[in-house]
C-alpha cells in the first residue's frame, strides 16, 4: 500500500526561501519558473513550457 505524506513547502524549502518569495509580483515568480525548467531541461522550446505553466501574467 502505498503511503503519501504531506508537507508544508516550509518544511521542503525552508521558511526564509518560501517567505522571500512573497514579495515578488506574479511576473517575477513565473519568469523564475520558465528559467528554472530551462536549468532542468535546456532542450524543452519555451512555447511548450508556457503551455504547461501558463501564459505570462499581466503585471
Amino acid at each position: 500500500m502505498a503511503v503519501s505524506v504531506l508537507l508544508p513547502p516550509e518544511a521542503v524549502w525552508g521558511y526564509e526561501r518560501v517567505t522571500s518569495a512573497y514579495s515578488e509580483t506574479p511576473y517575477e515568480s513565473w519568469k523564475r519558473i520558465i528559467d528554472r525548467v530551462k536549468q532542468l531541461y535546456p532542450d524543452a522550446d519555451e512555447a511548450d513550457i508556457i503551455r504547461l505553466i501558463g501564459k505570462k501574467p499581466v503585471d
